[in-house]
Formats: C-alpha cells, structure tokens, sequence
C-alpha cells in the first residue's frame, strides 16, 4: 500500500513541459515510422489518418513482401494521392526489422516509433517537440489511454486494460520525477532524435541481440531504445500534456490476459538480461 500511494503521489507531481513561445522545432521536421501487419482496416486507417492531421514531414510503413501488395492497395485508396506517406516491406515479419529499416530510410531530424492502432490528438506532435527544447533530452515518450468502446457498458477487459495503462504510466512517471530515468518508453508512440536511431551501432546492435547466445529478441524493442539513449549519457522523458496522450484498442476478449503474460515476460527477460550483462548499453 506505501508503494502504490508513494508511487501515486510522485506520478502527479511530474509537471507537463510548456510549448514553447518560438519554438525551435516543427512537425516537418518529423519521420513517422509504423511497422504493421495488421489487416484491422478500420482501426488503421482512423489511426492514419490522425498521423496525418499532425502533418509530419513523411509517414513510414514497414510491412513484409507478403503484405505489401495489400496495404498499398489500401492506402492508396483510402489517401488517393500518398503523399507523404511511403510504404517499404521486409521479407520476414520482425518488429525490430521494420523499425530498423524505417529507420534508415527516415529523412527528418526526429523520429517518432508508433504502433499501428495509435490515435494521436491533433497537437500531439508540438508537444512531444517541446521536450527537446532542452537539448539533453534524446528521447519523449507520452500517456497511453484505451480506446472507449461503442457500447454503453465497458467491459472488464477494457476495465483491466485502461487500469494497466495507467499503472504503469505512474510508475515511470513516478521514477521520472525520483531520479530523472525511465525504465521503458512505450513503443506505442515516443520521439527520438533521429541520428541517435540511425547510427550504426545502435543498429548492428538493435538488430543483433539475442537471450542467453542463443535465441534472437524480436520483443522488447522499446525497453532496449530507452536504455541505450540513456546509457549514452541523453535524458529520457515524459510529456504529461492531455494532447500528449495517445488512445489506444485492446484485447475486448481473455486474450488480453495472453497479451499481458507476453509484456510481463519480457519486461522481466529484458531486465534480467541488463543486469546479467551490464556492459550490454555501454558497447
């Protein structure tokens, strides 16, 4: 009980950071990149068009061969003219993949790491560049909510997600006020300065981890970004603004309990690794 009223009162005294009056930074300068193999049409291409409404310098879409033909069908005829929205696929599905091919082919001077079901507000991105107005900031992450459902009643999946969300929302926001670290920026949606993401060591290593020598990560990706911009000597933080947070679907269905075993083992396989091989974010 200590723990979660500690953890409540230090979570609501992390304040929101300011537009700035002239800020030094616009969302043109912004690369999106979304890696996707979802073929849930009406949630992706209401998120897409939210992606657009903050008008970022280019949209990227990382999906497999075997999708390709699909999804630009898809875009195409829901955008007509694509814009600035590109579409590039990999041979095999791999989040880390995607998101590494993304990145190298992501022109602006910042990068933002998105999911595919996110809805982002129409202010998202000035706030999330706000952040960087203070030039040790490497990284922004923001607040996750759970899409509200149509029906009348919500239901005890909805209940347990949106619960979760903001769980552990006050846990890192807590800890971001404690001792100024984050343990994980959601890959649902944060903003990175871009050299950080396309270095090629961060690739080769992004790309290259593995559990125990043997078995090659796909998950985790979010954990590994936040520690190894951290562990470079950049700070990572959070963006409280209400037009910061993103909204999200869940799991309205006992997979959601499924979901929640994936994030739990391998928020702890992610973890026990860090700490078995300390010199993993210092190479």
């Amino acid at each position: 009980m200590a723990r979660l009223l500690s953890t409540q009162f230090f979570s609501h005294r992390l304040k929101p950071i300011p537009l700035p009056r002239n800020p030094s930074y616009h969302s043109g300068q912004v690369s999106m990149v979304v890696p996707t193999l979802s073929r849930n049409t009406t949630d992706f291409l209401a998120a897409l068009d939210t992606w657009r409404a903050n008008n970022p310098l280019e949209i990227i879409l990382v999906t497999t061969d075997a999708n390709l033909q699909w999804l630009e069908a898809l875009v195409h005829h829901h955008v007509k003219k694509n814009g600035n929205v590109q579409i590039h696929a990999v041979p095999k599905a791999g989040k880390r993949r995607q998101i590494a091919f993304g990145l190298q082919h992501a022109k602006g001077d910042f990068v933002v790491l998105a999911d595919a079901d996110v809805f982002w507000g129409p202010q998202l991105l000035p706030h999330l560049l706000a952040c960087f107005e203070d030039k040790t900031v490497g990284a922004v992450g923001s607040r996750a909510r759970v899409q509200s459902s149509a029906s009348s009643t919500q239901s005890v999946w909805h209940f347990l997600a949106d619960f979760r969300f903001a769980q552990r929302f006050c846990h890192v926001a807590a800890t971001n006020l404690v001792d100024g670290g984050i343990s994980c920026l959601s890959g649902r949606t944060a903003a990175y300065h871009a050299r950080l993401l396309q270095d090629g060591d961060f690739i080769e290593a992004f790309t290259g981890d593995d559990w125990r020598g043997k078995h090659r990560l796909d998950s985790g990706d979010d954990t590994f970004i936040t520690r190894w911009i951290q562990a470079r000597g950049w700070k990572a933080v959070l963006q409280t603004y209400p037009a910061a947070d993103i909204v999200t679907s869940a799991f309205e269905s006992p997979k959601f309990l499924g979901q929640r075993i994936r994030w739990s083992r391998n928020a702890i396989r992610s973890f026990l690794r860090y700490l078995c091989d300390w010199r993993l974010m210092s190479r």
